[in-house]
């Protein structure tokens, strides 16, 4: 099977499907031809739409702080991926946080999620500093 590359028509229908419009979008003024970029403005914000490095035959949606990740044969949301981006995304705030002891924020961040999310990102984030 042939990997699948991130094209001006995929990011229109991955931006449809994720904001309703692909008004604006253009590629980025930056690409090249081993990693393919799209951004499109949403009022002050401004979308990017790029091919994964991490992961192969799939793209990633960055707004407004959130990551969505695209399988780009099928145009549909992978989340799984999505997930995994998200829990190393926690891990990451996590580990720094507690490195700089800012306690309130830290303990802002752990009010947000269950008991048991808390003791797997802190796992995670254990695991990735040893």
């Amino acid at each position: 099977m042939k990997l699948q590359r991130l094209i001006l028509k995929k990011a229109r229908a991955i931006a449809l499907n994720e904001f309703g419009t692909a008004g604006g979008l253009a590629p980025h003024e930056n690409n090249h031809a081993s990693f393919r970029c799209y951004e499109m403005k949403l009022g002050k914000h401004t979308v990017r739409i790029t091919e994964s490095e991490r992961f192969p035959g799939y793209a990633v949606v960055d707004f407004f702080g959130k990551e969505v990740v695209y399988n780009l044969e099928t145009i549909e949301e992978d989340f799984k991926l999505t997930h995994k981006l998200e829990r190393e995304r926690i891990a990451y705030l996590i580990r720094d946080l507690a490195s700089c002891n800012r306690g309130e924020m830290f303990y802002a961040l752990i009010e947000q999620y269950s008991y048991d999310e808390c003791v797997e990102m802190l796992k995670d984030a254990r695991n990735k500093c040893s």
